[in-house]
């Protein structure tokens, strides 16, 4: 379930995370029911920079298990 006004933001709009990379290189093409279905492959050049967020009104639940 998320919330009506969903804004998804890219190069870390909340502050770099810390840690391993979960996912990188995603290349969804929007029918996927979670972010675990898409195709990803290895980024050697992804890094903290490259964070995304998502911004939402209304209820939201995420569930990741990675």
């Amino acid at each position: 379930m998320v919330g009506l006004d969903v804004s998804a933001l890219s190069q870390a709009p909340f502050g770099p995370g810390t840690g391993d990379i979960a996912l990188s290189g995603l290349h969804c093409n929007g029918s996927e029911a979670s972010l675990l279905d898409c195709p990803s492959g290895d980024n050697p050049e992804c890094d903290h920079s490259d964070d995304a967020g998502l911004r939402c009104e209304g209820m939201l639940q995420l569930c990741v298990n990675v």
